[in-house]
């Protein structure tokens, strides 16, 4: 299948590697070659092996580069025993530092699958710093042109390319996964330095983790005593976000109402965050350390929390499912509403968040969606057409990222993509375009329903 493959970088079994067997689609994770001979290699071969590696190195979650499947089909055809057995490990890695900065090295397994022969060169992400290439390659065939460029960092592309990072979007994300990585605070002014700001120390180590616990716990009760028994029978949305760095945000409750009320969106009939005011149909009330609402009503069952901390939790089930839409023995999930909701709720963060936590700060969201098991994607839009084969089997979709707050502010619309994308994968459509997806954005964000 196409798209982000998340794999474990531990020790490969010959099951394991039968799976990636089955792919049959190059990806960032994923590049397969026909044939190699270590020993017998051209270098200017071995270098476009070392640009994948470089690039896997620098993408996140690393790659696997496979031998022994065809170019053409991606059909499994394997390698002679004697080009296997020219895959030595050593000889390898001792190849690719001749051109990586900070020294590299990957993991080269081989294994027997059935009665044909397969390498995998394990290539696991940079743990501290990323890798640069720290020296030139030219083709032998034409010096005018460049395999390799030192001072390069390369990184794998979505079309499963390997290429040097062209765009500031593409630094930020690799620069942001070191400073996660390492906590530097070099790292960390060099990424705020390319984004043309004054460098502020700011890296805080506390018990952020257990305080936001503490707080997600107390909301779970909230929600168990007010909507779980109504939400429990239908698929739900779980939505969190707060920021990485736990502090009081909001001077008091009331402040974070007034808040709310001021970023709410409301592009469609029914805004999000929904602060529900008939009580007749639910409550909304202030507590202890934030704000809260819940509502029963019609097609909606919903509510959420909002802290002092900048914590803001959400249930909110499936209106699909409150409608009681199917499709034959399926559940149903109309694909424009996933796409709008899911930037709603991207609009919201950035609208909420802008006022309180600094650029340099980091968000953490995640996404779940609960009850999705034999359930299809729907369009309920007689003029669009969507094949009818879109089916999820997992029960529980779940994505979890962290983003620079200046990144939100400027991009809310691409990180939701990145979400959208990933709950589509699940239901089996790979090949969505960004620009579907835009389009519907726009729809959304311009009221042209």
């Amino acid at each position: 299948m196409a798209g982000d493959i998340k794999m474990d970088s531990s020790i490969l079994s010959e099951e394991q590697i039968s799976e990636l067997l089955k792919i049959k689609t190059e990806t960032k994770n994923i590049d397969f070659k026909e044939k190699c001979n270590w020993n017998m290699e051209p270098d200017e071969d071995k270098q476009r092996i070392v640009k994948d590696i470089l690039a896997m190195s620098n993408t996140l979650d690393g790659g696997k580069i496979i031998f022994g499947i065809r170019d053409s089909d991606y059909e499994f055809v394997g390698l002679s025993e004697e080009d296997y057995k020219s895959f030595d490990q050593t000889k390898i890695n001792d190849y690719v530092n001749k051109y990586t900065d900070p020294p590299y090295s990957c993991q080269v397994y081989r294994v027997k699958v059935g009665s044909k022969y397969a390498v995998v060169i394990d290539v696991p992400e940079f743990k501290d710093i990323p890798i640069l290439c720290k020296k030139d390659a030219h083709s032998s065939q034409d010096q005018s042109k460049i395999i390799l460029k030192k001072g390069q960092l390369y990184i794998r592309t979505e079309k499963g390319t390997s290429e040097a990072i062209s765009t500031s979007e593409q630094m930020r994300e690799l620069l942001g996964r070191a400073i996660r990585k390492r906590g530097d605070e070099i790292l960390h002014s060099i990424e705020l330095m390319f984004r043309g700001r004054s460098v502020k120390s700011e890296l805080v180590y506390d018990n952020s983790k257990e305080k936001y616990e503490s707080e997600i716990s107390k909301a779970d009760e909230f929600f168990s005593s007010k909507i779980i028994n109504n939400l429990k029978q239908y698929g739900f949305w779980s939505i969190q976000a707060y920021p990485s760095v736990y502090k009081e945000r909001l001077e008091d409750p009331i402040e974070i109402e007034k808040s709310i009320l001021n970023t709410k969106v409301s592009l469609r009939g029914w805004n999000f965050p929904h602060t529900q005011r008939n009580k007749e149909n639910g409550d909304s009330t202030i507590f202890e350390k934030g704000f809260q609402s819940y509502t029963i009503w019609d097609c909606f069952v919903e509510g959420y929390r909002m802290y002092q901390s900048g914590l803001f939790i959400c249930l909110k089930a499936f209106n699909e499912d409150v409608e009681g839409r199917k499709s034959g023995e399926y559940k149903t999930l109309s694909f424009i509403s996933t796409i709008w909701s899911i930037t709603e709720f991207l609009l919201f963060f950035k609208r909420f968040y802008e006022g309180i936590v600094s650029n340099d700060e980091e968000i953490i969201i995640k996404i779940n969606m609960n009850g999705c098991n034999n359930r299809k994607l729907k369009a309920f839009d007689l003029k669009v057409h969507l094949w009818d084969g879109y089916i999820s089997t997992q029960s529980e979709i779940n994505f979890e990222e962290r983003v620079l707050m200046v990144n939100l502010k400027a991009s809310y619309k691409e990180i939701a993509t990145k979400f959208i994308k990933r709950v589509f994968y699940i239901f089996g459509w790979n090949d969505i375009k960004d620009e579907v997806i835009d389009l519907w954005q726009v729809k959304l964000l311009e009221k042209k329903y």
